[in-house]
């Protein structure tokens, strides 16, 4: 299983560190406080040298740190209260889905890669069947669409199929 680092970078005083490391502990690997919008991107800046970074955040203060991230996810309780930088809306409520949602994202991608290859390999075989001579141009006129709306067909079914399963007892 894949290990996620959690690090928390807040505008908030130190004294809410108490409070958070009563309430959730354990949880972090890093706290920082006091921290302005600049040193928020710097911060998920430094840490995208390691990896991927989901930057969480619930205001219009970290809009640019949301920006920097290779995900900026927002979470509040009104889905009209939202910064134009996020990639994502999370309600409040649902913060606990997290690991769910990264679930759900990862197999999006792989639906995406999968319907690339497919594509892929049906353009390549059309081309050289084209190139042979092989078949037809109105033949070719009348797959190309008819690809282009399998694939659609398929990613719908592949990603419908992916919202009705069961994830670790979530139902989507």
């Amino acid at each position: 299983k894949e290990k996620i680092s959690i690090f928390l970078a807040s505008g908030d005083t130190d004294q809410e560190k108490t409070n958070l490391l009563s309430t959730l502990p354990g949880v972090f690997d890093e706290m920082r406080f006091q921290q302005s919008p600049s040193d928020k991107a710097e911060f998920v800046q430094n840490l995208q040298k390691n990896g991927s970074v989901i930057m969480t955040g619930d205001g219009l203060n970290d809009a640019a740190a949301l920006n920097t991230g290779d995900v900026g996810m927002v979470v509040t309780d009104n889905t009209n209260n939202f910064t134009p930088e996020a990639d994502a809306i999370l309600l409040r409520n649902d913060f606990g889905k997290l690991p769910l949602f990264i679930q759900l994202g990862k197999k999006a991608n792989r639906i995406v890669a999968e319907t690339f290859v497919v594509s892929l390999i049906y353009n390549a075989t059309a081309l050289t069947l084209a190139i042979m001579g092989k078949m037809s141009p109105l033949t070719a006129a009348i797959l190309m669409p008819a690809s282009s709306i399998a694939l659609m067909l398929y990613a719908y079914l592949r990603t419908k199929a992916m919202l009705n399963i069961k994830l670790k007892g979530e139902t989507v």
